[in-house]
């Protein structure tokens, strides 16, 4: 009786050693960047075009939903202390095509218009709330190395003196390091 016993504890116990854990057939890897970027922009608030630069980084938390935040400053005249700086969070949706990755986003954040006064010194520095929609593409070049091509909408809501608000349009040409070279797959 003993011996049965002791049978079939030991074949008991390899059953459940040889059952394995597999990972869900939904999940997907986290997926992280953060980069630089150049700006090219359309103040809106200047007839004159504006260059400046930013930072941005995303997270993908699914295969085709991820959150991303950015930083940018445009210059509005050389030798002036006017500039356009914003501080912009919200999601993103995209989908991959090889080592393409094109995308929309939706944000939120806060804008700081900072215009000179008639002597070329500051005149204010106003913050306004803001809302930003853009789209984009993510090219994979090397393994940890991206580049980014987009464009932004901004909506100031703001009342500085213009008919109709302050809406700068961005484009963007950044770069990336990335943190999960299976993104692509």
């Amino acid at each position: 009786m003993k011996r049965y016993i002791f049978i079939t504890a030991v074949l008991g116990s390899i059953t459940l050693m040889a059952r394995g854990q597999a990972l869900p057939g939904a999940s997907y890897p986290k997926d992280f960047q953060i980069g630089g970027t150049y700006t090219y922009a359309f103040p809106d608030y200047t007839p004159q075009n504006s260059s400046g630069g930013g930072m941005y980084a995303t997270l993908d938390f699914t295969k085709h939903y991820g959150a991303e935040i950015g930083y940018h400053q445009v210059d509005l005249s050389q030798h002036s202390p006017s500039y356009e700086r914003t501080y912009e969070f919200g999601i993103r949706y995209h989908r991959n095509y090889g080592p393409l990755k094109p995308y929309f986003k939706a944000m939120g954040g806060r804008g700081v218009f900072n215009f000179p006064g008639p002597d070329h010194t500051v005149a204010a520095n106003e913050a306004y709330s803001m809302a930003v929609g853009g789209f984009g593409v993510d090219i994979a070049t090397l393994p940890h190395i991206n580049i980014r091509l987009e464009t932004e909408y901004q909506r100031w809501f703001s009342d500085i003196g213009l008919e109709h608000g302050l809406d700068p349009i961005l484009y963007n040409a950044g770069i990336a390091y990335h943190f999960n070279t299976g993104w692509t797959k």
